[in-house]
């Protein structure tokens, strides 16, 4: 297994500072030219939190979402939210988008550029980020992972954590992330990463955790059992992870694992 290091990856205390604040009306458009699916799943997110009484403030976003105890998914302007940062005790931020870059002063950052596309490889990005993720944790502090929508490339990198620090597969990984943040849905393409990294090295990160970091005091996997059973009781399980990123369309649904065709 390899280190997982890349040279796009950016890690580093940043002082760069980014003052301006995009409109959300230009950020809805472009994650809806970007691609429709994504569109629908965040009016689906939207929607989830306004029956759950999560309604937004006047002239707010919707917040980002915890997932485990010190551990957001968001969106673009998440990563950009000070206030909304500060209140979470945000202090690393994980960037997986086109153009990933460290935004704010004071805030630790991986960047890893990369597209919203079923032949974008994320496997490789894994293990440092779950190393970021983790190191972030256990000091007890809060870690926001972002893409463009908060929706497939972050809750990708999210899902590999929580498989690597609980004894989950990808599908019960990927519940408790919905149970948190109801609009995730990773591309084809990137569960299919996620069904290769369950069969062929989920395990060996695992003894690699143990032996990197010792025993971790975090109970995550009592935490995301929780989570995972109180999703279940209320229905909220498909017979297909990923039918609901096609659920608005008129396309085949997620293919089964063994009619993934293997990249050359």
């Amino acid at each position: 297994m390899g280190n997982g290091m890349n040279k796009s990856l950016f890690y580093q205390r940043t002082r760069i500072s980014v003052p301006s604040r995009v409109p959300e009306v230009i950020w809805l458009v472009v994650c809806a030219i970007s691609s429709p699916v994504v569109s629908a799943s965040l009016f689906t997110c939207g929607l989830h939190r306004r029956l759950s009484g999560h309604s937004r403030e006047p002239g707010r976003h919707s917040p980002c979402c915890k997932i485990l105890p010190g551990l957001y998914i968001g969106n673009f302007k998440d990563a950009r939210d000070a206030e909304q940062l500060s209140k979470n005790k945000v202090t690393h931020i994980l960037s997986v988008h086109d153009s990933a870059r460290p935004m704010l002063e004071g805030v630790k950052y991986l960047c890893i550029p990369a597209a919203d596309s079923p032949s974008q490889n994320l496997t490789r990005h894994f293990k440092e980020s779950i190393k970021f993720i983790h190191e972030c944790r256990l000091r007890g502090e809060g870690c926001l992972v972002h893409c463009l929508a908060g929706v497939s490339r972050s809750v990708t990198l999210v899902i590999a954590y929580i498989m690597t620090v609980t004894d989950f597969g990808w599908e019960d990984a990927l519940h408790t992330v919905r149970a948190g943040r109801s609009c995730a849905n990773p591309n084809l393409g990137f569960q299919r990463q996620l069904q290769d990294f369950e069969k062929h090295e989920v395990h060996q990160y695992r003894q690699w955790l143990k032996e990197e970091y010792g025993e971790s005091p975090l109970r995550d996997a009592e935490e995301a059992r929780n989570i995972l059973g109180k999703y279940k009781e209320q229905g909220r399980v498909e017979s297909q992870p990923g039918a609901r990123r096609w659920s608005s369309f008129q396309a085949v649904p997620p293919l089964a694992f063994s009619n993934y065709m293997t990249e050359t």
